[in-house]
């Protein structure tokens, strides 16, 4: 018999009602499913995790499984009220702690499943740990025969509380929900893109696909695609939906769309060259009998593993003829196999892949598979759905034909890109105004004198230290930096504040007007001149090596505008360049020319005689 604080607990939680937060896809900005979230009925501004106190009360009064059970129901009832629900996935949050009640929640949710007609599979359970986690076997069990009822599991607020590597590494997640501070500001800080990163390779890596939370403005959902996160849920696409508040999902959906669209950054991918390599090896379902796994093996003797999905598409492994056959050939192996009445299912024998979106780059793609050295390959999914599997040798075709692609137009002295994919990245800033940029044009000052005097070896011995320099000192925060030609060089910043940029260019020509005189003779140096003929073949002093930089600044909302004006402009900035102080000079896009200003103390203007 349940104690009074018991009941009111229970009671409490009925009296309560379930949101659904819509959750999209980042790469076709379509709904894939809800996120149920519980909300007091008196006040909305109480989301699950306000309301962790109450779990806490639950967990003291012994009744924790039956809260989780009442929630679960409330997110059922709202979800097949929901248009096309068989065809969307629910996930529903829940209290790790209630692993210790697994095997009567297990119950209460397969019940409530068959009442309500959803399928195994169209559940995500999500586990939030906002206390310590207790590793044991008992729990890993627990949450098995959770997955075993509804399907798949999800990480809760991961990187912050308990939700972290060793719920990660113990659980074998389907997804993990990121917490809202790694996308907060749309990754201004370097700092956070290099955790962001490093936390979505390790996902993908281990087939899991990543979600954010909370997510409020066109900046912080394009830091999400950008950083190759798969869903996104939160405030930008509507605040709930439930039956009695559902916003306009198509409206929903065609915001994603109008910003995936305005976001040109995507639309230069490697995928037509993937989509050429990769093998579309039938996949098998995961509900599959694993006597018809064995004939399918059987019958297809050219491969040793087939992918298996679920029932939306989604790939959630691999299932090698290696490991069934330590069963074939065991004593009664297959027939064990065979038997329907056998415990184990074909997710027991899955074996993890890594995974990848078909529209990620190909040195992803080989990042993403180097780091698992007993990989078979690497799956390719397009909208989280399999479309194929890429296998090492079709990995290092593509590569090569991407290198090759990619040399024919870098430049022969430096390797750096060329004049079609400066002109292409030129073309996609123009139509960015998301974002801010930042385009420095850099020339040399005294180039054909020093090239005349000391040769064309030195003369590219110059251009490929600059070309060096650049490279070490800004090709970081996805800078971009091409070779025009010649001395000409072009670097492009994005989300970077002019002063920023302007400290970088500031010291990578000070470095450059350093190195480069050790390129010439002592009297050279000493003096700080050379002698050498003007264009008009009139001898005259000109001074050492140095370069110039003219720095466009395009504000976010700015794009729009034509490359022709931009060139225009960098034009008109190359010849102010140098008849600055310290060689540079700054200009926003349609405003007039200034100087750099404070600029450092320079080395001395070398005394010409008389």
């Amino acid at each position: 018999m349940l104690s009074s604080t018991s009941e009111q607990v229970i009671r409490q939680v009925q009296g309560m009602r379930v949101a659904l937060l819509p959750v999209v896809s980042l790469h076709s900005a379509r709904c894939i499913g809800y996120e149920a979230v519980l909300v007091d009925g008196s006040d909305d501004t109480h989301s699950m995790q306000g309301l962790q106190p109450l779990f806490v009360q639950a967990a003291a009064a012994g009744v924790l499984s039956d809260v989780t059970a009442e929630v679960f129901r409330l997110a059922l009832h709202a979800f097949v009220q929901c248009p096309r629900w068989e065809e969307h996935l629910l996930f529903v949050s829940m209290d790790v702690r209630v692993l210790g009640y697994s095997d009567r929640l297990a119950r209460q949710l397969g019940v409530l499943m068959e009442a309500y007609g959803v399928d195994r599979g169209r559940v995500v359970l999500a586990l939030e740990a906002h206390g310590p986690v207790r590793v044991c076997d008992e729990a890993m069990e627990g949450l098995n025969a959770l997955r075993a009822v509804a399907g798949r599991v999800a990480i809760s607020h991961f990187g912050t509380g308990s939700s972290g590597l060793l719920l990660l590494f113990l659980a074998n997640p389907d997804y993990i929900q990121l917490d809202r501070f790694f996308i907060t500001g749309g990754l201004s800080s370097s700092r956070r893109r290099i955790f962001l990163g490093h936390m979505v390779n390790l996902s993908h890596l281990l087939g899991v696909r990543v979600m954010a939370q909370g997510v409020e403005t066109e900046q912080e959902y394009l830091a999400c695609r950008e950083a190759g996160l798969d869903l996104v849920q939160g405030p930008l696409f509507g605040g709930e939906s439930d039956p009695c508040c559902r916003p306009d999902m198509e409206q929903v959906l065609s915001r994603a769309r109008d910003i995936n669209a305005r976001d040109r950054r995507r639309a230069e991918t490697d995928q037509d060259l993937v989509q050429a390599r990769i093998t579309r090896i039938p996949p098998i379902p995961e509900d599959a009998q694993l006597a018809d796994v064995l004939e399918r093996f059987r019958l297809d003797s050219t491969h040793t593993f087939f992918p298996v999905v679920s029932c939306d598409g989604e790939p959630l492994g691999l299932v090698r003829e290696q490991t069934l056959k330590n069963y074939v050939y065991a004593p009664y192996g297959k027939e064990l196999l065979s038997n329907k009445g056998y415990a184990r299912q074909l997710r027991d024998f899955l074996w993890p892949c890594p995974v990848a979106d078909i529209r990620t780059s190909a040195e992803k793609i080989l990042e993403i598979f180097s780091a698992d050295e007993d990989s078979e390959g690497i799956i390719i999914t397009a909208d989280g759905c399999y479309a194929g599997f890429l296998s090492a040798r079709s990995l290092l075709r593509l590569l090569n034909e991407k290198n090759l692609a990619v040399a024919r137009d870098q430049n022969p002295l430096t390797r750096l890109p060329g004049n079609t994919m400066i002109n292409a990245y030129m073309a996609r800033v123009m139509e960015d105004s998301q974002s801010s940029w930042c385009i420095v044009y850099f020339d040399f000052d005294g180039f054909k004198p020093f090239n005349d005097t000391y040769g064309f070896r030195q003369g590219d011995r110059a251009i490929v230290l600059f070309a060096n320099l650049l490279v070490r000192d800004l090709r970081r925060d996805d800078v971009f930096i091409g070779h025009i030609g010649g001395d000409d060089f072009v670097a492009g910043f994005r989300n970077i504040s002019p002063e920023m940029v302007l400290e970088r260019v500031r010291d990578l020509t000070a470095c450059f007007r350093r190195d480069v005189e050790s390129f010439y003779d002592p009297d050279a140096r000493r003096n700080g001149y050379i002698v050498a003929s003007d264009r008009n073949g009139t001898r005259q002093y000109f001074p050492l090596l140095s370069a110039s930089a003219a720095v466009v600044h395009i504000p976010q909302g700015a794009g729009g505008r034509c490359c022709d004006h931009l060139a225009e402009t960098m034009a008109r900035l190359k010849s102010e360049a140098k008849a600055a102080p310290d060689r540079i000079v700054v200009a926003c896009l349609g405003e007039p020319v200034r100087r750099a200003s404070a600029p450092p103390a320079t080395m001395p203007e070398p005394v010409f005689p008389e």
